[in-house]
């Protein structure tokens, strides 16, 4: 991920427009927002757990031959939807989301991370520390009101779910790329009440 950080906050602004036009935001609740987050690290164990891989060459193949929005969608729902990457992207897009609602630099934040190797670690325990990171941030948005801490907060849960990727052969950049093109034409809270 370190040699991707320069497209992070680009990222970030899409992610949060598009959580904005669809009404995440309407009423502001930042608690909600982090245990969405954590709720999108639940379904990609659930995902892990079902062995639910997605088919990235077989939705590439249908993608590059046809230009129906409909069929491209068809395809998404096919062969990526609720796979392991769909998920580890959706805990990505949410974490992208609450850094544009709380204007932090992702860049920035992930330039200063010391990179850690967790290359021992073992995928459960990683995705279990990435619930902690978030956790953190809310308990530090809840007790302190202050954000000043919260980049370096945030920095450490992407470089985790970075790590949590690589363990499960997750091409995360393509699965985050996709997923928001898909979100882009879903209805309104996703069909969700929040």
């Amino acid at each position: 991920m370190k040699e991707k950080i320069e497209m992070l906050n680009t990222l970030r602004d899409k992610a949060h427009k598009n959580a904005v036009q669809k009404g995440f935001w309407k009423e502001v609740n930042i608690q909600r927002a982090l245990a969405l987050v954590i709720s999108e690290v639940g379904e990609a164990v659930e995902a892990d757990r079902q062995g639910k891989t997605p088919c990235v060459d077989g939705y590439y193949q249908l993608k590059n031959s046809t230009k129906d929005p409909v069929a491209i969608t068809e395809g998404f729902l096919m062969y990526m939807k609720d796979t392991t990457g769909d998920e580890l992207a959706d805990v990505f897009i949410r974490l992208l989301d609450y850094c544009g609602y709380r204007e932090i630099d992702i860049e920035a934040a992930l330039r200063k991370q010391t990179q850690k190797d967790r290359s021992h670690n073992c995928k459960f325990f990683l995705l279990n520390y990435l619930n902690l990171c978030i956790c953190r941030i809310a308990y530090t948005e809840e007790t302190s009101g202050k954000t000043a801490g919260l980049p370096a907060m945030v920095a450490e849960a992407f470089d985790v779910l970075n790590d949590v990727a690589l363990k499960m052969g997750v091409s995360l950049l393509v699965h985050i790329q996709e997923k928001m093109n898909y979100n882009a034409g879903r209805e309104h809270l996703h069909g969700k009440r929040y």
